[in-house]
């Protein structure tokens, strides 16, 4: 039985998941939401909640696929973020009348070892289309790992997986106003937006930190000109408060090797 397409779009994101995040198995809190898998593959609501619609365009499928194959019941990552478990569906799928909680902690443990990937080589990336159609290569961002494998709107992707609760609160802090020029976007459902930036970029090469100090609140055109190293940060021009101060420390280590990297290349170019 082959993957269908949307259950694979999911498992892909889920490998992903497992390999920037630090997923504990006994701690539900570091798994995937039913509302992240949903923006990431910018799905349509196809039900009341979240997780219906994620179940009725890829996660029934994948659910299914993996049962049917004896593979590990990878889709106990996916959780409601309100009761930190997985749907109803899940359970049934793999024929569970009782919450077993020890029987999906060891399914988590066995989908994180498991080689997916033998699955996904099939499922083309962007990176081989571009190659295929000879269309240039898109410079990388600041925060691209040296380990990450090119996919689908992959710097969005990572804002989604990296928007913390420390990053929620400081834009909270800045009413969602970027600290750089001041300005938001406006929602249709009342409510303002803006992206939360790490300075010193987490992950390898940076290994930066996830503190207060090492973040921004940004509008999406001062995220992506940061990532990419396009604009040099001061500090006296930053807008601040009492509760939330920007470290020099990543300032400086901004300035010095992501700007001034892409300055000298241009230079060069």
């Amino acid at each position: 039985m082959e993957l269908a397409p949307n259950g694979a779009d999911i498992l892909r994101f889920l490998v992903k998941f497992t390999k920037s995040h630090s997923i504990k198995a006994d701690d539900p809190r570091t798994f995937a939401g039913y509302k992240e898998i949903h923006d990431y593959l910018h799905l349509p609501m196809m039900g009341s909640t979240y997780g219906e619609s994620l179940s009725k365009q890829g996660l029934a499928d994948l659910a299914e696929w993996a049962r049917d194959n004896n593979l590990p019941a990878v889709t106990g990552l996916v959780i409601d973020k309100q009761t930190w478990m997985p749907g109803e569906g899940y359970w049934t799928v793999n024929n569970k009348t009782d919450y077993d909680f020890k029987w999906w902690k060891e399914q988590i443990e066995k989908s994180i070892l498991f080689n997916w990937d033998q699955f996904l080589s099939s499922i083309q990336d962007e990176n081989d289309e571009q190659s295929q159609n000879n269309i240039p290569q898109t410079p990388r961002p600041a925060d691209y790992g040296e380990q990450d494998e090119p996919t689908r709107i992959l710097g969005e992707s990572y804002r989604i997986l990296r928007d913390t609760e420390l990053v929620r609160r400081i834009k909270l802090e800045h009413q969602f106003k970027c600290q750089i020029c001041g300005k938001t976007i406006a929602l249709s459902n009342d409510q303002n937006y803006a992206e939360g930036h790490h300075i010193k970029p987490l992950g390898e090469p940076h290994n930066g930190p996830d503190v207060a100090g090492n973040i921004l609140c940004v509008c999406p055109n001062h995220h992506v000109q940061l990532d990419y190293g396009a604009i040099r940060l001061d500090k006296n021009s930053l807008k601040q408060t009492s509760n939330h101060r920007i470290s020099d420390e990543f300032i400086q280590y901004h300035n010095n090797n992501i700007w001034k990297n892409f300055s000298n290349s241009a230079e060069n170019s």
